[in-house]
């Protein structure tokens, strides 16, 4: 066993914003609540966006 293995779970991979409006993971109405919830210099994993979908998802019409 390699001595500089550790029990840490692997970080998750985090992409930009330009990135993930790019993805094909994303309908093009997921890329257009993306585009308008995530911040330009953030860097986020596939959940994180799918969770800002879904957090806008839920919200009420006003």
């Amino acid at each position: 066993m390699n001595g500089n293995m550790t029990n840490d779970p692997p970080a998750a991979l985090t992409f930009s914003k330009g990135k993930l409006l790019k993805s094909a993971r994303f309908t093009p109405l997921e890329r257009d609540v993306l585009n308008g919830a995530l911040e330009d210099a953030g860097r986020y994993s596939i959940e994180e966006a799918r969770e800002h979908i879904n957090q806008f998802m839920k919200q009420e019409v006003r």
